[in-house]
């Protein structure tokens, strides 16, 4: 299965913008697992529109952040693009 936007809506995933409702949201606090967070209902800033331009840009890209500033997330989500 070939990773894009539209393979995530179709997946359950919304997009950035879209309505929710009114539904109270956990924060993901520990929690490095994309999947996780959007199956058990945690807030989650979707930025899967960034992924799609950082696969598509054809540029290398070195991950040097601080601890606990969201790289395991971040390659969790890349995983969850392309399946």
């Amino acid at each position: 299965m070939g990773g894009s936007i539209e393979n995530l809506e179709q997946r359950g995933f919304p997009r950035i913008g879209a309505t929710v409702g009114r539904i109270e949201r956990k924060l993901p606090i520990g929690i490095q697992d994309f999947e996780n967070i959007r199956n058990d209902g945690y807030l989650y800033v979707d930025k899967t529109e960034f992924v799609y331009e950082l696969v598509h840009g054809g540029k290398p890209y070195f991950l040097s952040r601080p601890r606990r500033f969201g790289k395991s997330l971040f390659l969790s989500t890349l995983k969850a693009y392309f399946e």
